[in-house]
């Protein structure tokens, strides 16, 4: 995930960026950027609850964040909590 651009994949289909935005937002109700980050987003949650030993920053990696703290940003931006908050709410919630 953390090598995918919408210049690459347009490219890639003999697109131009503008115009594979466009057609993604139309027809995704979305950009490709945000459909991208949402791809992140749904793996970290995923290694969140899978690996708890894993650390916020190793999960940021591992999806595609150089930085721990800008992909900790753009989780509770989206998702509404941390994502320690969210690891702690999730685990509590199935117990």
């Amino acid at each position: 995930l953390d090598q995918i651009s919408v210049s690459h994949i347009a490219r890639n289909h003999g697109l131009t960026p503008s115009y594979l935005s466009s057609a993604f937002r139309k027809y995704r109700g979305l950009t490709p950027v945000e459909f991208i980050r949402n791809l992140k987003l749904e793996k970290a949650k995923a290694l969140l609850l899978a690996e708890p030993v894993m650390s916020v920053s190793e999960i940021a990696d591992a999806v595609g964040y150089e930085d721990q703290f800008y992909f900790s940003r753009v989780f509770r931006r989206v998702v509404g909590f941390s994502p320690t908050e969210f690891r702690k709410r999730s685990h509590t919630c199935q117990n």
